[in-house]
């Protein structure tokens, strides 16, 4: 997600919790003697109208209009300065407290949902990109991977021998969609063409790595004859400069140019790498998401990108996939509802986007603050659940203590499904 668009999505959450917890307008005040509600023309009585709630007196000013966006978005009020402490301090009172009625207290739990998880993307998104990987390598010296003639002309041999599997397994494939083709039966016709794309999708990967051995053969034997000349003392133009460049002809494929085998390389080119050799495979059990997936992936960069922007826009996802695991923790007991469970999920969701944005902003601060963030991010939110389990439900130590660790087990299979949704929504749109 860019920061123009983090921040946008992040406004955009503020306004949205500033429409949710706030009823008046910047002209609150009592009404003039007699007067009507201007929204359905009710008599008022005090500074609301008591039928649909619209203030009593509404203001047209230019001030307003600011003053609504700085409380929208910043939303400091009394509420504001109430609700965080109580979160970070005293979570299972502050949520005990909104289920059983004091809820003019408190943000509530969508609104602060809302606002934490989008100002956590926007966080991500501004101190997200070097933890990543460098877009490009980075200054100094880079090792090589130079192999010796032998292993490279054994690698030349074993992806030639690959080459050829994929090529007769291309062939088996083609005879194979005919023959579907010739029963005519439904849904025959894409199954022909899932066969023969994923077969021939499999001749390109071999035909790029055996493309790449020949390329690491030319360079191995550069390397040699290289040597071979500093050892006569003669001039080698191959062993000056920074790294090799071999450019070899590796007939119909045509040619590939290898400049340096670094062990450092941005994530994104050795995954583009692993997609094109074949390394990466993808089944979803449908070929033509399979293909797209695995199109997208040969873009890390984009297909990065693409997953920021599905999570932030499906995170409230987490709330129903996490909502059955909490409520089997409750099965038995008496005078809890869904909607308990709703309110706890929500403030505990607001709770960790918000310790995700202060430990992102202090592991930014460099190598000093790591230890401390991997500590912090280990051991307070298994110490937060117990005790916002134990306070929001009233339960005693041990039951919220065994509560929480089933619960700590859950949450993984809850971020399991939650990935696996972000990558098929984000990587097939």
């Amino acid at each position: 997600m860019s920061e123009l668009g983090a921040a946008g999505a992040a406004a955009t959450a503020g306004l949205i919790a500033g429409a949710i917890e706030r009823k008046g307008g910047a002209g609150e005040g009592p009404p003039a003697p007699g007067q009507a509600c201007l929204n359905c023309g009710a008599g008022l009585a005090g500074a609301y109208c008591h039928v649909c709630g619209q203030p009593a007196r509404i203001s047209r000013t230019l001030g307003d209009v600011i003053h609504d966006v700085l409380h929208a978005f910043l939303h400091l009020d009394t509420k504001a300065w109430r609700t965080f402490p109580q979160l970070v301090m005293r979570p299972g009172t502050m949520t005990h407290a909104y289920i059983h009625g004091q809820r003019a207290k408190y943000v509530s739990p969508l609104a602060l949902f809302l606002f934490t998880v989008f100002l956590m993307f926007f966080v991500a998104s501004v101190i997200g990109g070097p933890v990543l990987g460098p877009e490009s390598p980075p200054d100094g010296p880079v090792a090589e991977r130079v192999l010796d003639v032998p292993a490279a002309q054994a690698a030349v041999a074993a992806a030639q021998e690959r080459r050829d599997e994929a090529v007769a397994a291309f062939a088996k494939a083609e005879a194979e969609a005919a023959a579907l083709k010739d029963e005519g039966s439904p849904g025959a016709g894409g199954a022909a063409i899932g066969i023969v794309a994923g077969a021939k999708g499999s001749v390109q990967a071999a035909e790029n790595r055996l493309q790449r051995a020949k390329a690491r053969l030319a360079l191995a034997q550069a390397n040699e004859a290289s040597k071979a000349a500093q050892a006569q003392d003669a001039p080698a133009d191959a062993a000056k400069g920074e790294g090799v460049s071999v450019t070899v002809d590796v007939g119909e494929a045509g040619t590939a140019t290898i400049e340096q085998d670094r062990d450092d390389r941005p994530w994104q080119e050795q995954l583009r790498e692993a997609v094109e050799d074949g390394e990466v495979t993808v089944n979803t059990g449908f070929p033509e998401a399979d293909a797209r997936i695995l199109a997208q992936l040969r873009n890390p960069d984009l297909a990065l990108y693409k997953l920021q922007e599905t999570a932030s826009k499906f995170s409230f996802l987490l709330v129903p996939i996490s909502l059955p695991f909490i409520a089997l923790l409750f099965l038995w007991k008496r005078g809890v509802t869904l909607f308990d469970h709703v309110v706890v999920s929500l403030y505990s969701l607001s709770f960790m986007s918000v310790l995700f944005v202060l430990l992102g902003l202090i592991g930014s601060l460099g190598e000093p603050a790591a230890l401390f963030v991997a500590s912090a991010a280990t051991l307070i939110p298994p110490v937060h659940i117990f005790f916002h389990l134990k306070g929001a439900y009233g339960l005693k130590v041990w039951s919220a203590l065994w509560r929480t660790v089933l619960l700590l087990i859950f949450i993984t299979f809850t971020i399991s499904l939650f990935a696996i949704a972000i990558l098929l929504l984000g990587l097939l749109a």
